[in-house]
């Protein structure tokens, strides 16, 4: 039976047919994409989506093959767990033609029958009238249409919802619609949608890296690159050679099966990567003892894509595998610094760590929060218990309390059948490290706040109290103080936690610091890859003089990227990270502004490249490592005049 909602709908849907719009009654968006679809469709309520010319859908295809690649990944992955409440799932290009569908085929063909929804088809406003995906296309936002909403009378029976898909420069590439028909379970579709369209834009960035990655890897040593997920994308020929495996043993698989002693997460923690420790890879029974470190791959405004682990071995047995040594804390005496505020902080740290109260770090990030709690935790008396270092704003709300405090067995749908440990209970006579702590919700942190006070947990599902000795250390880079205030965090919380706090200087503070840590980070990377490179005063004077909001992580990944970029012994203010996207060479100083904007260089580099190529598009996307549609996109962005720069 309708809705009143939806009679109400179906009354202002013929009003508006016999042009007497009610304003008041319908939003305005809406009314302006029926009267628009009216004239379009000549008032004919049977439309159908049209087919573009053979050789327009050629070019669509070709142009936005990265795009189409990123969603196929990322729908085949969400749809299994969507498809309860939601139908279908179609990616468009720009102006509506669909490149990619998925769907209950009970739901979807009907539809490929009535409305022509179909691949290389044009679902946009001018062929079927009023949907989300037409007024996403019209005014670039995203939009939910609903049941009689819709102007096509075949799709009145269904809610449609889009979102505009963008590249790292926010520039509109493609648009994703989910369907629901009245018969599915309600459920607002719109989070769903965000969080799709955020995977799809994460997986093309990805692919667009894939050159920059295989660039990196050519002539390397024992190295394997994962993406954010931890799947396995490369595998080095050096690195199947000390495995002992081939690389498709390895390719598409989760890394964490085959490195059972590592919590990956922890380890990375906060991205600043580890130095080398040994672990065991463990393949068909075989074991291998393993030295390796793992270093986050970054893009695009400092976005984590990906990690990178390089090797060494030696041979392992099973009589020395107690031997094996997973200690990779960090030790006060691992921090890199000459500066006389950061000596003060650690100092304090370093007596604070040797009392039992919790201990707050406050601090930009990238400023070595977790470095500072790893140090505490090995300069107290807790070092030979557990350090369990956990990111708050990383987990979803309705999993906080399973994470921090455990569950048991018949909890809920989907947990294990043992129950499960929480972060507290694992962390028992050790340390916890609260990262971010200022996002845990609010009844997540009445909980923490009863264990601060006696020191029991109940896990989900219990009624039983359990006591464990755990140290809290938290950290967050936001005003906690703002936050009580808004209402968002427990004041008397942020006592319990604030017994003890410590504030990490930014780089920008310690800036006398920043030739150490560069000098630092090359010689480690010197031990790790058994060459020698160094840098020249060029390039410690750029790094001196930048501003690095993301501080020591920044400036890390930054000497990083330059390091493995770099062809000779040498580093130089080439061989910056801006460079590793932009050939031929640009210098990237101006005397009177420091560095220049990555817009302009990126800009220039295009035009010389394109000149270099005499006009030729394609050759000048290849000597820039760029995909084709990527440099057309740029080319477009910057207001290049292709037809200028042939005459010339």
């Amino acid at each position: 039976m309708a809705s009143k909602d939806d009679n109400n709908h179906k009354d202002n849907w013929i009003s508006l047919n016999r042009s007497t719009i009610h304003t008041n009654e319908l939003d305005q968006a809406l009314s302006e994409s029926w009267k628009r679809s009216k004239i379009a469709l000549n008032g004919d309520e049977h439309c159908r989506a049209i087919s573009p010319e053979k050789h327009i859908w050629e070019e669509i295809i070709n142009t936005n093959t990265d795009l189409k690649h990123a969603a196929k990944v990322v729908i085949a992955q969400v749809f299994p767990m969507v498809k309860d409440y939601i139908d279908i799932i179609i990616l468009t290009d720009t102006t509506g033609v669909i490149m990619e569908i998925a769907g209950q085929s009970e739901i979807l063909i009907p539809l490929e029958k009535e409305v022509s929804l179909l691949e290389g088809y044009n679902f946009s406003e001018v062929t079927v009238g009023t949907t989300a995906l037409g007024l996403a296309i019209i005014d670039h936002k995203p939009h939910k249409v609903n049941g009689t909403e819709h102007f096509c009378r075949a799709l009145r029976n269904f809610t449609t919802s889009a979102m505009p898909i963008v590249d790292d420069t926010d520039t509109i590439i493609g648009y994703l619609c989910f369907f629901q028909s009245d018969d599915t379970p309600r459920k607002n579709p719109m989070e769903t949608l965000e969080t799709t369209t955020l995977f799809i834009q994460k997986q093309f960035e990805l692919d667009e890296s894939s050159n920059l990655i295989d660039s990196l890897l050519e002539g390397s040593k024992e190295l394997i690159v994962c993406d954010k997920g931890f799947v396995v994308r490369r595998v080095t020929y050096s690195a199947e050679t000390m495995l002992k495996i081939k690389a498709t043993d390895l390719l598409f698989k989760d890394i964490r099966d085959f490195f059972n002693d590592i919590d990956f997460r922890r380890i990375l923690g906060k991205n600043l990567g580890t130095s080398y420790s040994e672990h065991l890879f463990s393949f068909q029974g075989n074991h291998t003892k393993v030295f390796l470190s793992i270093s986050p791959i970054i893009i695009h405004d400092f976005k984590t894509v990906g990690y990178m682990i390089s090797m060494r071995h030696d041979e392992f047995n099973e009589e020395n595998a107690n031997t094996i040594n997973s200690n990779y804390l960090f030790h006060f005496e691992d921090i890199i610094t000459n500066n006389p505020k950061m000596l003060k902080t650690i100092d304090y740290a370093r007596r604070m760590a040797t009392t039992s109260c919790s201990i707050l770090l406050e601090g930009e990030s990238g400023t070595g929060k977790e470095l500072f709690a790893q140090s505490i935790h090995n300069a107290s008396n807790r070092a030979m218990g557990p350090f369990v270092a956990i990111n708050c704003a990383s987990l979803p709300k309705e999993l906080v309390e399973s994470e921090l405090f455990g569950y048991e067995k018949g909890t809920f749908t989907g947990a294990l059948t043992k129950g499960k440990k929480g972060k507290f209970e694992i962390a028992d006579k050790g340390t916890i490290f609260l990262d971010e702590v200022g996002e845990l919700p609010l009844e997540t942190q009445s909980k923490l706040l009863r264990f601060l006070d006696n020191s029991l947990i109940t896990r989900i599902g219990s009624e039983a109290e359990k006591k464990v000795d755990v140290r809290v250390i938290a950290a967050t880079n936001r005003s906690l103080t703002e936050i009580v205030e808004q209402g968002y965090f427990r004041a008397d919380l942020f006592y319990r936690l604030n017994v003890i706090s410590i504030t990490l200087p930014s780089l920008n503070e310690r800036a006398d610091d920043i030739e150490h840590l560069v000098s630092h980070f090359v010689k480690k990377m010197n031990k790790e890859n058994g060459i020698q490179k160094s840098v020249n005063s060029e390039f410690t004077d750029a790094m001196k003089r930048a501003v690095w909001k993301g501080n020591v992580r920044e400036l890390q990944n930054a000497v990083a990227r330059a390091y493995y970029y770099s062809d000779g012994n040498v580093l130089g203010v080439e061989d910056l990270p801006q460079k590793m996207e932009l050939a031929p060479a640009t210098s990237i100083f101006q005397a009177d502004v420091g560095i220049r904007p990555i817009k302009d260089i990126e800009r220039e580099a295009i035009l010389a490249s394109i000149a270099e190529a005499g006009g030729n598009i394609p050759e000048a996307a290849r000597k820039l490592k760029m995909s084709k549609s990527t440099i057309y996109r740029k080319i477009e962005k910057y207001g290049i005049k292709i037809n200028e720069l042939k005459n010339d």
